[in-house]
């Protein structure tokens, strides 16, 4: 299931580079990561196709707070209702939520702000 990839190429389109890659792996940068989240399997059809609720981890950091908790904020509105295709035919998908509204999230590291929000991606697989 290729949907942090899809959210990717979603963003990508509108300027924003986001990255697959583990957070500890922007040790002293600013970026946005998206993330897997652990899906839930929702429904099972006899046609042998199941609904999974996917949920995304997306984090946005920064030096400015107020840019990192803006972008955030804007990654969680533009996702909202927007369909998100698999890219290589792996999922159909349903419906895109916010699943967790964006909010500040504690870093180790300082000089750096961190903002994050889940979305919840309902696909057939």
């Amino acid at each position: 299931m290729d949907v942090c990839e899809s959210i990717q190429s979603a963003l990508k389109a509108e300027k924003i580079d986001a990255s697959l890659k583990r957070l500890d792996s922007f040790t002293g940068k600013e970026g946005v990561i998206i993330r897997r989240v652990i899906p839930e399997f929702s429904g099972r059809y006899m046609d042998t196709t199941r609904t999974v609720n996917f949920i995304a981890h997306i984090v946005v950091r920064n030096r400015s707070e107020k840019a990192a908790m803006e972008l955030c904020e804007w990654i969680a509105n533009f996702l909202q209702d927007r369909p998100l295709a698999s890219l290589d035919g792996s999922y159909t998908w349903s419906a895109t939520s916010i699943y967790t509204e964006p909010q500040e999230m504690e870093l180790d590291e300082s000089n750096f702000y961190a903002w994050n929000t889940r979305i919840e991606v309902q696909i057939e697989v």
